[in-house]
């Protein structure tokens, strides 16, 4: 029996990871042992999980300790899970180099592609977009949707021949409806109440997620509706121009922050909610869109990036900047229970695309083109 390549798997120091980038490894590592073809180890130096108050530290630890480590680190083929971490490819081997894109809408910005409020300038991303220039180094690129491998083609140059499409997968608990007793506790526990419009938002403050759009949607909303409105979040917290919209808008007291839930809970909430609303400018997947079509809630969503790969249906995808159009359609969901459970059943049937065993063979699919000469 021959042996199974050594893969290690280098993720994010926790200590500096957000939420995604750390679940990803864990995902990745589990679907990859449940594939069986490879021996796929998570490997993690001692300091990564250690919280560091000063900016230098931190940077330190990113971009001259964490690769110094990585040379210790023997394997038939390393995978740096975030593309984030590009810099490790100063310290690794190439070409035996395989690494996950997520997002590259730094180089977009800083190429003058991407532009939304609240951006940074491109004067200011110029130090990360010089840093992910070093994925051109990469053996092999796995990108998480087809619009992230065309800004690799797009922004590196890299071959096709050496980019790999593996859609991110979805955990059970968004698959399998939970008891309907744990489902009520939930919403009386939060306050979710029946005859209430609640329109969910999941995801970070950051202002490419155009939480402004979301609070100008909800606003129009309460207009355009006879039941009361709610914005149900799920996140971090509000920036401070964010609040002042909500202020400005009069719908302060109509949001519900939910904070930063377990997967479970998140789950949960897709189901106590009646519409996703997702008009994010730029996404390299949009994990939570994909997770809410799972659950069978409907998702109104941006027409960038990523979405429109998992929003099939175009009636339900609208400008970033569309207010009165994502209001309209999420006034027709609640007005049609037809149309929300037509909207619910074909989002179901397209996150059945997105599984980790999937994602799993495509990124050993990358493996395999790297090590060609093992079979």
């Amino acid at each position: 029996m021959s042996v199974k390549p050594q893969i290690a798997l280098l993720p994010t120091l926790r200590a500096l990871a957000g939420t995604s980038m750390r679940l990803y490894p864990e995902e990745l590592s589990a679907a990859l042992g449940q594939h069986g073809e490879v021996v796929a180890r998570l490997v993690e130096p001692p300091f990564g999980r250690t919280n560091h108050t000063r900016a230098w530290h931190s940077r330190w630890l990113r971009y001259v300790r964490y690769p110094r480590w990585c040379q210790s680190v023997r394997a038939d083929l390393y995978h740096i899970t975030d593309h984030a971490n590009a810099q490790l490819l100063l310290a690794l081997p190439p070409q035996w180099t395989v690494v996950t894109c997520h997002d590259l809408y730094p180089l977009a910005v800083a190429h003058g592609t991407l532009r939304y409020p609240g951006r940074e300038s491109q004067a200011k991303l110029l130090p990360t977009a010089l840093r992910l220039h070093l994925l051109r180094r990469a053996g092999a690129l796995v990108g998480i949707s087809q619009h992230t491998l065309e800004e690799c083609h797009r922004f590196l140059g890299t071959d096709r021949r050496r980019m790999f499409l593996a859609y991110y997968g979805i955990a059970d608990e968004f698959r399998t409806p939970p008891p309907a007793e744990r489902l009520v506790a939930f919403r009386r526990r939060h306050g979710l109440e029946e005859g209430v419009v609640h329109v969910l938002h999941v995801g970070s403050s950051d202002p490419r997620k155009n939480l402004g759009g979301v609070l100008r949607v909800v606003a129009a909303l309460r207009s355009r509706l006879p039941q009361p409105v709610r914005l149900v979040r799920i996140g971090s917290a509000f920036s401070p121009v964010q609040e002042r919209a909500a202020r400005a808008l009069g719908i302060a007291d109509q949001i519900l922050h939910l904070g930063v839930l377990s997967t479970e809970q998140v789950a949960l909430a897709f189901r106590a909610c009646q519409v996703l609303l997702y008009p994010s400018y730029h996404e390299g997947f949009g994990r939570p869109v994909a997770e809410a079509m799972a659950c069978g809630l409907p998702v109104v969503g941006s027409n960038r990036g990523a979405i429109p790969e998992l929003i099939e249906d175009p009636r339900l995808r609208f400008d970033p900047d569309d207010i009165e159009g994502m209001a309209r359609c999420i006034g027709e969901l609640v007005s049609s229970p037809q149309f929300a459970a037509e909207v619910a059943e074909r989002g179901q049937r397209t996150a059945q695309r997105f599984t980790w065993a999937r994602h799993a063979e495509a990124v050993v699919e990358a493996y395999r083109f790297l090590l060609r000469p093992w079979r």
